[in-house]
């Protein structure tokens, strides 16, 4: 069974970009001990080949849907626009809508 990412002994990763060249410093001491930390808003993944690695998993899903009402924003026409946009949509309603735009963003 799998473990959801927020059960997982994470290091964490601050929101003060006052010195970029700091948080960027810190970001990489953070990245020497895990693939992935936990932020304020979401949970970071340091490489491009985990970013990868996440995206073709199956098991891993968005909490794009949580992020409005985490705000105290519970509107029924923000959830209903959510669910139809192919950026928040998941399995099947994900992969159809890629389908459909995906000979657009391929190169001619």
């Amino acid at each position: 069974m799998a473990t959801p990412v927020s059960e997982l002994e994470l290091p964490t990763v601050g929101f003060d970009f006052a010195d970029a060249e700091e948080h960027r410093h810190a970001l990489r001491e953070i990245s020497k001990q895990s693939w992935i930390a936990k932020g304020v808003f979401a949970y970071p993944i340091f490489t491009y080949e985990d970013c990868v690695a996440v995206l073709r998993d199956k098991r891993w899903h968005s909490a794009a849907g949580l992020a409005a009402s985490a705000f105290g924003v519970n509107d029924p026409r923000l959830e209903e626009r959510r669910r139809e946009s192919i950026l928040s949509a998941e399995g099947d309603v994900h992969t159809r809508l890629r389908r459909l735009v995906a000979p657009s963003f391929s190169p001619r």
